[in-house]
This record gives structure tokens, C-alpha cells and sequence, in this order.
């Protein structure tokens, strides 16, 4: 029995005529994919003159920044080190060689410089059915590595040194190693360029953006590698895809205006597909803008969850479905906490191998700031006392009042400075806050800059005559919800000014390491406890009702409705799962109520910001009995 033949890998190679394109960012995506589906891949950075592919692989290398580890000019010059030497030894022991056995001595000493794997690292990761993702670096960076790229000569590399020869052996080595060799080149037109994009490739993927250079620029790059690379017999030796990059959906017709161009000039080089699949490629092949991206030099296959819409990872999935014929599923979301609690680990490592910044600011330890104004006359007995119930409820939460400047510092100046700082400040309305100068100032600042402000009314104030306070100001302190000390046991109170702190904090922005909550209670359900735990409040009410729609997939309606209280006027802000496309939803209400229609595979908690902020509700999903037993399960 005949053992088949081993099929031949595919060399790709990833090129835009103008730089921006997220070229890199496609290549290392589709290299992850190809690896996950069980393929052995390598991925070189031939763009020498900006290598940064590697940033896409950091935490799985072992020297990140490359600064130790040899890659493709280093490999090159090897060579040509070795051909001088050649050379210089061949004038004095080869000058009665013939010509045909000079031509074999020198496939001969090429042989150790056609393994360009041998300058491979592994990916540090391990993928399913075997895959294997090996990565080949611009080079050794550091302060040689400029000179050795500026200074090699490609015109010697080919002429003198047979570097012609090398390459094509190159290839057929490549190809005998790897199911898959993705190559991202050089922008514009030079020697490497020209490499990659003529010599090396069987199918050559041409990204690009949707202005008129770009698209021009392409197709002319396209043009001639098609027509470098045509057969004897007309047809072509090799594959074209244009592949439409950072695609910006807010000016619809000028994009309609710019696809119809690329088509028009980048159409004849899908001639390897019917007219029909080239309908459905050019639907397929673009990839959206993500302005995430612009930013994160991370893979979309680790930060985006497999099996949702409009995201940079479905997009991948749908570039190589066409480049490959689809010849690959797509990635299934995964089942149970376990994988979706690896892929967050693994998103996290992308954190942690950031560069350091040049003055770091430690913002892990800030909390939030809350700053209470008073009217000394009317608090200088009580404000020790709340400040210590509050501190001992929040102790996440920082509180200031005057009292609290240290013996010696400049009161007014140390006063202005934590009530610049300060996320929210709290006014105790009393008496005499009328005539309190230092709460007139305090209260005029915090609404010139937009800081959230609760007002708390004392027993002895009304809000008719609060209005007045100020010079008019109190006015519009009192439209906004605030709070009653209607006794004198006023301590029995302070509970439902906490419950209005946390609800009020939850909207300031904060420092990074405060906003969010880097470890949640179940990392698979991020809001789960984040949104006070209650489906009603304030005269809110969140409910849901789940109904299939096909065995792995549900319709889930949403609403917040009034069940009391004052009228429901202002947006409702639904928060779902991150998974879900979007993941933050305004709705306005229509008569006291609030509805949005999402869909899901799975059950969830949703958090609910309404009254601008000061109510809050959360809904777990996986606790409606009325829900179908595969959705609250999953």
C-alpha cells in the first residue's frame, strides 16, 4: 500500500502599501486561529525597517522585547558572512572549477542557512489538537540592530551571494516544516517588499484602507506581483485577497463611495473565485474599526469571547474562512467557568507584561473621595460622629471634612486641594448654612466643575427655603435627590445616605484600579454583587422573561418599570454580560418604563443604573424559574 505524499505548506504573506492598516494585528490573529485548529504555523516579521509583531506575543516569549533572541537580518547577514568568506577562499582553491560544479558547490554551502526556522521561538502556549505557533523576529533588537538593516545590501545578497537560490530552497524547506507560514511585510515598495510579496507567497493577502492612496497603492501592488508571478501558460501563480482594514461605519456614504472604488480596481484579482463567491468574499472580508485595538496591541483571539458578533475576533474568523476557503470553524464559546476563567488569566498576562511606565503612579491604594460641607455652628458636635459611621460603613471610601485639616497647614489652600480631589460632595443643609461662606464657595465650585452633589436636609430646614440659600445656588441643589435627618436621633438616618453614597460613587469616574473591580465575586458573571443585589428599589423594579429560540441560543426582555415613587424621566443604563454586543445599553423610558431586547446563550447578571445614578438594581438571570433549564444552567 502507497503511503500518500505529505501535503505541502502554504506560505501567506500579509502586505499594505501604506503603513496604519493593522496589518500585524491580522496576521498574528490568524496565526493564533490557524494554530488553534490543531495546524503547525510559523510567523516571521519580515518588516525590518518597523518590527513589532512580536508586541502581539509578549507574554508568551521568553525574551519579550526580543533584545537577546537572533531573528531574519541576523540570519541574512550570517549569510552573507559566510559568502564573503566563500568567496574569498574560492579565489585561491577554486580557480580551475568548472562552471556547472561551481553552481553545485554553491547549493552545497547554502544548505546550513536554508533552515530559517532554527531562528524560531515557541509560542508559550498550549493549543489544542496539537497546533504549534513558532514566531521568527525582525532580528536581535538593540543598538546594533538599525545598522545591520540600513547597511545590508539586497542587490549582493541576490547578484553575488546567490541569495535567489536560498530563498526558493528557503520556501520548499518552510513549506516541508509548516502546514501554515505567514509572512508580514514591509510597507511601500523596496527589496523586502519585493520579497515577500513576489517571491516568497503562494497567496499574497493585500490590506488596506478605505482611502484613495491606500486603494491605489494596493492594487498597483497587486498588479504587478500577479503579473511578476504569471505562468508561461497565462495562468497565474498566485492568489490575491484584498482584505479591507479599520473599516469606520459613521459616514456611510462616503464608505459606500470608497467600497465601490476598491472593488472596481481590486475585483480582477479575484479571478480564482465565480462571480458569486466574490460577492460573498467582498461582504466577508473587511475588518471593522476598534478603537480598543487602535491602542492594545493584544490578540482579539484571547480579549474578545468566541461566538459573538461585530468583534474583532468574529471578523478574523471571517477572513480566514474566505482566505481558506473555509476550511476552519469558527471558535465555539466555552463551556463552563473553567475555559472562560483561562481565557481572562490569559488576558490578564498581557497586563502584566506591559512596559513599565517612566514616573509610575501608584493608584492601586487611592479610594474614592467623599467631602462633607457643613455649617460649623450647626455640626460642630455631630460631624465626629457621622464621619465615624460613615467611615466605618465605606471603609473603601475616603471621607474629608474641615475639621480633619492638620495642626499647621494652610486651612483654606488644604480645604480647596481635597475638594478638587474630591469624586462627591455631600452638603449638610442646616440653619446656618445660609450664611456659611465657606459653603457657598464649597457649593459654587463643586457645580462649576460638575461634581455630583448629595444634599442632606436637616429637621429644621425646608426645601422652599433651602432653594434661596447661597445666592440662589440652593436652587440647583435642591432638584436633586437628597436626604432627610427628620429627627433628632438623626444617627437612625445616616444608613440610607450610605446606601446613597455607594449609588452615587458607582457613576464617578475613578482611578482605574478603583472603577473596576479587577477580581469580581465569579469571574464568569462580572456583575454578579456589584449592583446592590436587590431587583427592586426606590420605587424601581427589574424583571426578565427568557424564551428559547433555537436549542442554543434565547431572547431575554428586559424592563425597569415605576412600581412607586417619583415618575421614571430619566435614561435607564442596562450592564451585561461583556460578552454581549453592546455591553452597555441607554434606553430612554416611554411611560414609566424601560424595555431592551437582548439575546444570549446563557444566563447572566444585569446591573441597572436609573435616576441618574441613584438606583440601582441587579437581576440574576439563573435564579428566574420561569427561565428554560438550559439557559439558567449555562
Amino acid at each position: 500500500m502507497n503511503t500518500p505524499a505529505p501535503v505541502p505548506g502554504k506560505i501567506l504573506t500579509f502586505y499594505s502599501y501604506k503603513g496604519g492598516t493593522g496589518r500585524s494585528m491580522a496576521v498574528a490573529n490568524i496565526a493564533w486561529l490557524l494554530a488553534h485548529h490543531g495546524k503547525k504555523v510559523l510567523v516571521i516579521d519580515w518588516d525590518l525597517e518597523a518590527p513589532g509583531l512580536h508586541r502581539y506575543f509578549r507574554p508568551f516569549l521568553e525574551d519579550p522585547e526580543l533584545s537577546e533572541t537572533p531573528g531574519l537580518i541576523d540570519h541574512f547577514c550570517g549569510f552573507m558572512e559566510a559568502a564573503r568568506l566563500r568567496t574569498a577562499m574560492g579565489r585561491s582553491e577554486a580557480s580551475n572549477e568548472g562552471k556547472a560544479q561551481a553552481e553545485v558547490s554553491a547549493e552545497a554551502w547554502h544548505q546550513p542557512w536554508v533552515a530559517l526556522d532554527r531562528n524560531a521561538v515557541v509560542i508559550d502556549h498550549e493549543f489544542p489538537n496539537d497546533g504549534r505557533l513558532e514566531f521568527v523576529g525582525a532580528g536581535r533588537q538593540g543598538s546594533g540592530y538599525g545598522r545591520r538593516v540600513t547597511d545590508f545590501d539586497w542587490i549582493s545578497f541576490y547578484e553575488e551571494a546567490g541569495g535567489g537560490v536560498l530563498l526558493e530552497a528557503i520556501k520548499q524547506h518552510l513549506r516541508a516544516e509548516f502546514d501554515y507560514v505567514l509572512i508580514d511585510s514591509r510597507t511601500g515598495l523596496s527589496d523586502t517588499s519585493g520579497i515577500c510579496t513576489v517571491q516568497m507567497p503562494d497567496d499574497l493577502v493585500v490590506c488596506f484602507t478605505l482611502n484613495r492612496q491606500s486603494i491605489c497603492g494596493a492594487a498597483s501592488t497587486a498588479e504587478s506581483a500577479s503579473r511578476q508571478r504569471r505562468m508561461p501558460s497565462g495562468q497565474p501563480g498566485l492568489k490575491v485577497w484584498p482584505l479591507a482594514m479599520r473599516i469606520d461605519t459613521s459616514e456611510k456614504e462616503r464608505l459606500d463611495r470608497a467600497r465601490a472604488f476598491a472593488r472596481e480596481l481590486l475585483s480582477p484579482q479575484l479571478r480564482h473565485l465565480s462571480r458569486e463567491e466574490r460577492a460573498t468574499y467582498w461582504s466577508n472580508a473587511e475588518v471593522p474599526y476598534f478603537p480598543f485595538y487602535a491602542y492594545e496591541e493584544v490578540l482579539a483571539t484571547i480579549a474578545d469571547r468566541p461566538a459573538q458578533a461585530n468583534t474583532l475576533l468574529n471578523s478574523m474568523e471571517n477572513v480566514l474562512g474566505e482566505i481558506s476557503r473555509h476550511a476552519f470553524k469558527r471558535l465555539r464559546p466555552p463551556m463552563g467557568q473553567e475555559p472562560e476563567r483561562q481565557r481572562l488569566e490569559l488576558l490578564r498576562r498581557y497586563e502584566v507584561t506591559q512596559p513599565e511606565p517612566v514616573e509610575p503612579v501608584d493608584v492601586s491604594s487611592r479610594k474614592p473621595l467623599v467631602f462633607l460641607s457643613f455649617a460649623f455652628r450647626d455640626w460642630r458636635r455631630g460631624i465626629g460622629a457621622l464621619h465615624a459611621r460613615l467611615v466605618a460603613a465605606l471603609p473603601h471610601v475616603e471621607f474629608f471634612h474641615a475639621d480633619l485639616v492638620p495642626a499647621g497647614a494652610d486651612l483654606d489652600s488644604f480645604v480647596r486641594s481635597k475638594l478638587e480631589e474630591a469624586n462627591l460632595l455631600v452638603l449638610l443643609i442646616s440653619p446656618g448654612a445660609r450664611s456659611s461662606l465657606g459653603m457657598a464657595s464649597e457649593v459654587r465650585f463643586a457645580l462649576s466643575t460638575g461634581k455630583i452633589v448629595v444634599p442632606v436636609f436637616t429637621q429644621d430646614i425646608g426645601i422652599e427655603e433651602a432653594a434661596g440659600f447661597w445666592d440662589g445656588l440652593g436652587s440647583e441643589i435642591v432638584r436633586r435627590r437628597g436626604y432627610f435627618f427628620g429627627t433628632e436621633e438623626w444617627m437612625e438616618e445616616v444608613p440610607a445616605l450610605i446606601e446613597g453614597i455607594t449609588q452615587a460613587l458607582s457613576t464617578v469616574s475613578r482611578p482605574l484600579s478603583v472603577a473596576i473591580e479587577r477580581t469580581p465575586i465569579d469571574p464568569e458573571d462580572p456583575h454578579k454583587g456589584q449592583w446592590g443585589g436587590a431587583s427592586k428599589a426606590n420605587g424601581r423594579e427589574l424583571t426578565a422573561v427568557v424564551k428559547k429560540i433555537t436549542e442554543d441560543w434565547f431572547s431575554i426582555e428586559l424592563q425597569v418599570r415605576r412600581i412607586g415613587g417619583e415618575p421614571l424621566t430619566s435614561p435607564v443604563i442596562f450592564h451585561l454580560h461583556p460578552t454581549c454586543d453592546p455591553a452597555k445599553v441607554k434606553v430612554k423610558p416611554v411611560i414609566d418604563r424601560a424595555p431592551l431586547s437582548v439575546s444570549a446563550w446563557g444566563a447572566f447578571t444585569v446591573g441597572v443604573e436609573a435616576d441618574e445614578g441613584r438606583t440601582r438594581l441587579e437581576l440574576d438571570l439563573s435564579n428566574l424559574k420561569t427561565a428554560p433549564k438550559r439557559f439558567r444552567e449555562r
